[in-house]
């Protein structure tokens, strides 16, 4: 008998998006999605047959424009898009299948629910699925903190992406290797924290630069396995290049800077933030002066339309509802302190 709930994590960047949530369903673990109830995700792989799917978003600025998640859930699996997307950029010709359909008309949704952040997202996705339910309980890991503290003696803290040159955005799309001397400079300024992503660790990527800045000792390298969200609280500002964590940090009134690397464009959400952030490009003396005295982030109508404002209310009430599908495990289930918000989750 199904039972439970049982949380898809491929990633250490999944786990801390979905710690808070975790944290309020230990006594309903299903521990399998083959006894699961309910499947919680927050990646673009296929459902889990027979239970009730979540699809919860991470990394909506991923891949060039901002409803990546659900195009990918509609038959395109990444890597082959990926793979005749990067064909024709090669040949510098247009590459088409990693943007939106160029007609969004409903279509059959390979998930139950979908969660927007904000009420763009929402709007976007109750546009398009006809057939799944569009939550809207805000940004999981963010609703935690409630606010963020800056503080202009804290450190800097840089969050290169990946190199994700075999999936999705091209040769050099970290700003790792482009901006990892003029960073180690800058840290001899002001102090630098750097975390990596998962990935580049795991793949060995960039790994004399990394030897570098291990080396200066302005520079403190965290543990790539470490809750991001929990670094944002009282850095100065962040230097980011196409994470998503830029995005994030900005709407919640974090000093955003944005590392363009060489022949990088940057498109979707990361366009709209290179609007609004400090820009700064490989070989430019600027750096060091914005970390010294970074500029508060901007335009907080644009914010509002990203993201709900957090609130630790939200992930109650949606541990709430994914609790109320467990009938099995009624039972068991500790009571969550009381919020009087609903989300709307309601089927």
């Amino acid at each position: 008998m199904r039972h439970g709930v049982y949380f898809h994590l491929g990633h250490s960047h999944e786990q801390a998006h979905l710690a808070p949530l975790r944290r309020r369903l230990r006594h309903v673990d299903a521990g399998s999605p083959d006894v699961a109830e309910v499947v919680v995700q927050a990646a673009a792989v296929a459902p889990a047959p027979g239970a009730w799917n979540v699809q919860v978003f991470h990394g909506l600025g991923d891949k060039g424009y901002t409803l990546n998640p659900i195009f990918l859930q509609k038959g395109r699996w990444p890597r082959l898009r990926t793979a005749v997307n990067m064909a024709l950029r090669t040949l510098r010709l247009p590459a088409p299948f990693l943007r939106p359909p160029s007609v969004r008309r409903p279509r059959r949704s390979r998930y139950e629910q979908v969660n927007a952040y904000g009420p763009r997202f929402r709007d976007a996705l109750e546009g398009m699925l006809r057939d799944a339910e569009v939550s809207t309980f805000g940004h999981v890991a963010l609703n935690e903190r409630g606010r963020i503290r800056t503080d202009p003696d804290g450190p800097l803290l840089w969050l290169p992406t990946w190199d994700n040159r075999r999936f999705l955005g091209g040769a050099n799309q970290s700003s790792l290797a482009s901006f990892g001397h003029e960073v180690a400079l800058v840290s001899r300024h002001v102090p630098v924290m750097v975390k990596y992503h998962p990935l580049t660790v795991l793949r060995n990527q960039d790994a004399a630069v990394r030897d570098e800045l291990q080396r200066e000792p302005g520079v403190r390298v965290v543990d790539e396995r470490t809750d991001v969200y929990t670094l944002l609280d009282g850095v100065r500002g962040i230097l980011t290049d196409s994470s998503s964590l830029g995005f994030e940090a900005f709407c919640m009134g974090v000093p955003v800077a944005v590392a363009q690397p060489p022949k990088v464009r940057l498109e979707g959400l990361h366009a709209e933030l290179a609007q609004r952030a400090f820009v700064v490009h490989s070989g430019r003396p600027d750096l060091l002066q914005w970390a010294e005295a970074p500029e508060p982030a901007s335009d907080t109508a644009w914010a509002r339309d990203l993201l709900y404002a957090p609130a630790a209310a939200r992930n109650d009430d949606f541990a709430h509802d994914l609790q109320q599908r467990c009938g099995a495990t009624q039972a068991l289930a500790k009571p969550l302190r009381s919020t009087g918000v609903r989300a709307g989750f309601g089927r």
